[in-house]
């Protein structure tokens, strides 16, 4: 469903899929509470199935719509996939009206439940799958929320829009959808920061760190094998709570491809290490990097002088953060912040709303370092920035 407005979304207890609706907001990133005037337009019935089936939604799912308008999406993932149950979330009674007809002449209507608001003002955490048919500029404003609320391993499907550098898992072509494009997206695991593990081999116990930098679902990294420098990391792969890399390493004096897979679930990552000299061990890590948050002095080097204090503060699931530019005296909230184990990510409007400062790296004990570009925005790309500058930190409380 195309609902061209903004909204609020209800919680549930169990998975669930968000559907948010398409918005036209007039000076979208000073407005908190936008206003309900722009009428919604409807998705097609193939479009809605391609949606629902690239989520994979099914038994045990709870779909969760935002934007609803008369309930279609909600009720076809109930009737048609098996969904468990099914909350519709719209700005528009009148709307909500006719989807709870819907609902009622489907019979479904005892599984589906219908809210009326705002999504921003309430926790989309139970969701466990996104899909969304929103404008370019309102994905980027409702991405922070997805990744600050959903777990990783959350499903997320957008009808033709994109999420600006947060590039797609997948792409498909669909004649009826507009753009012919439907994508979609895993919330990734929290990676960034070191991981520690032993592996008991019959030549003795190997100790190994591995230190990841992560944007989104991009790793990069390095390991360190049986107390020898540290080696870069190769075929990274994330996708939810799925990661998998190889390396060469040397382990008492032999030197070993291995390739390593497992599943991330908050401070461990459980799966096998294969080696290339056919053995095949148990690989659980323990990540032992320490949060980021507190307040940090950046120096920006580069002929953009944004040095400045950062203050991350994580209040549940939400990430309260500010930035104070020095050389204009000006303290920016940041609305656009993630923080993925130690490495971070926030953008800094400059020069008016159409110039950012992007800022990705990594914050591990009192120290920090990173890059930063400098970009226009633009709805229409590109979005492989130029992150020409460099930053270096250090924790003062």
């Amino acid at each position: 469903m195309l609902q061209r407005t903004f909204y609020r979304a209800g919680a549930l207890a169990a998975a669930v899929v968000l559907v948010i609706g398409l918005a036209i907001i007039a000076g979208y990133a000073d407005k908190m509470h936008p206003e309900l005037d722009v009428p919604y337009e409807p998705t097609h019935p193939a479009v809605i199935k391609a949606m629902l089936r690239l989520a994979n939604v099914g038994k045990g799912d709870v779909v969760y719509d935002l934007g609803c308008g008369d309930g279609r999406i909600v009720v076809t993932a109930l009737a048609e996939f098996g969904a468990a149950r099914a909350v519709g979330i719209d700005l528009n009674p009148q709307r909500l009206k006719e989807a709870e007809e819907r609902a009622k002449g489907t019979g479904v209507f005892d599984k589906v439940r219908y809210v009326q608001g705002n999504i921003m003002e309430v926790d989309a955490s139970p969701a466990n799958v996104v899909t969304m048919y929103l404008l370019d500029s309102v994905n980027l404003m409702v991405r922070p929320k997805l990744f600050q609320e959903l777990a990783p391993g959350s499903r997320c499907v957008a009808h033709a829009f994109h999420m600006h550098d947060w590039k797609q898992d997948k792409i498909i072509q669909h004649p009826k959808a507009r753009n012919n494009r439907i994508s979609f997206w895993i919330i990734p695991a929290h990676l960034g920061g070191k991981w520690k593990w032993t592996t008991a081999t019959a030549s003795g116990k190997i100790e190994n760190i591995l230190s990841l930098n992560q944007t989104f679902q991009v790793v990069d990294g390095t390991i360190a094998t049986d107390g020898r420098p540290s080696g870069s990391i190769q075929n990274p792969y994330v996708s939810g709570k799925e990661f998998s890399f190889s390396a060469n390493i040397h382990a008492k004096g032999q030197a070993v491809r291995v390739n390593y897979k497992g599943i991330a679930e908050g401070n461990t990552i459980r799966g096998t290490q294969e080696w290339s000299n056919g053995q095949k061990y148990v690989w659980v890590a323990k990540h032992i990097s320490q949060s980021p948050q507190g307040k940090w002095e950046l120096n920006v080097a580069g002929p953009v002088n944004l040095s400045g204090k950062l203050s991350l503060q994580r209040k549940g699931r939400k990430i309260q953060a500010t930035y104070f530019v020095k050389s204009e005296g000006r303290e920016a909230p940041l609305k656009d912040v993630y923080i993925w184990g130690s490495s971070v990510y926030f953008r800094i409007p400059m020069y008016g709303r159409e110039r950012l400062a992007v800022f990705k790296g990594t914050l591990e004990g009192n120290s920090g370092n990173g890059k930063m570009a400098v970009i226009t925005y633009s709805e229409e790309g590109p979005f492989d920035f130029n992150y020409a500058y460099s930053w270096t930190a250090s924790k003062i409380q």
